[in-house]
């Protein structure tokens, strides 16, 4: 777009452990393990504020393979938010980049999954 914004795109597969804890009155605690895999389609809006230094936000349409009515982890399918702060480093046409992000599935919706992770990309510009 300009020498400052940019467009980004992908195609995501995620697997992931997720812990439930419910908490019972005079009971206790109770934990719930399960896993969740999900295919994601991306979109992000990218703004570079320093030479090697960007913000990224956008959306994901994401898909939710292991779902099932009686697991532990709620339907995550449905549009996502992400956004991240990173860096990149650039030799010629070919970039690095490493990408740390929060991510929410799902949503809208009443138990979302929130997500933190990083990003690692290999680029080259054509």
């Amino acid at each position: 777009m300009t020498g400052h914004f940019s467009l980004e795109t992908g195609l995501l597969y995620s697997k992931g452990l997720v812990r439930l804890s419910i908490s019972r009155g005079g009971q206790g605690e109770f934990f719930y393990d399960g896993d969740v895999t999900m295919i994601s389609v991306q979109a992000y809006a990218k703004f570079t504020f320093l030479p090697s230094a960007f913000l990224a936000d956008g959306l994901s349409l994401d898909h939710q393979t292991n779902y099932t009515a009686d697991g532990v982890v709620t339907d995550e399918s449905g549009v996502g938010l992400e956004m991240g702060i990173g860096g990149k480093y650039s030799i010629g046409r070919i970039s690095v980049s490493l990408n740390p992000f929060l991510a929410k599935h799902g949503t809208p919706g009443s138990n979302n999954l929130l997500e933190a992770g990083a990003k690692f990309g290999l680029g080259y510009d054509f």
